[in-house]
């Protein structure tokens, strides 16, 4: 399995980088029994790198985007 993932909600411009074994990624499952109705559609991409994840997400130009606060608080972001 890959150890990092990218969420993308493209109706909200929002991405986020995941670890793998995250609470909120579960290895691009997203969280358990969580059903978001007016998310709209969102996509889960793993990456072998947090340096290629952060990559993806620095061209998606989208308006909010970070690292996870839960699993990944303590790293930086390019």
């Amino acid at each position: 399995m890959q150890p990092f993932w990218l969420f993308k909600a493209p109706p909200h411009k929002r991405a986020r980088i995941h670890r793998g074994d995250c609470s909120h990624c579960n290895y691009g499952s997203g969280q358990k029994n969580q059903h978001k109705k007016d998310s709209g559609p969102t996509k889960w991409t793993p990456f072998d790198t947090l340096a290629a994840a952060e990559k993806a997400m620095s061209g998606l130009q989208y308006e909010d985007t970070r690292l996870c606060g839960t699993c990944l608080p303590g790293e930086l972001s390019n």
